[in-house]
């Protein structure tokens, strides 16, 4: 396990979410997800300058915001597949 296996694992999760509720969630559904995962990134933003103090609550700053990220990304239609190869990134199956 790696901190880049990690962080890209917060990002597929809370794409993988924001997705599922693309698919198949209602409009409210949907903006509920959009609006926890600005909530979410802004969250990480303002915790960035815990990293100069503890890198353990840096490496939790940048997990709020990636996952956030994922969220956002997935209900904007980026479907992220994580063990793909790079040039699939992106495209749905």
């Amino acid at each position: 396990m790696t901190w880049k296996w990690l962080l890209q694992r917060q990002y597929r999760l809370g794409n993988t979410f924001a997705v599922r509720d693309s698919l198949y969630g209602t409009g409210r559904e949907r903006f509920r997800r959009l609006a926890y995962g600005c909530a979410r990134v802004g969250l990480g933003v303002a915790m960035l300058p815990a990293l100069i103090v503890s890198p353990r609550w840096g490496m939790r700053s940048l997990t709020h915001i990636l996952r956030g990220a994922g969220m956002v990304t997935g209900i904007l239609g980026h479907s992220y597949q994580e063990y793909a190869p790079a040039k699939l990134q992106g495209q749905a199956k």
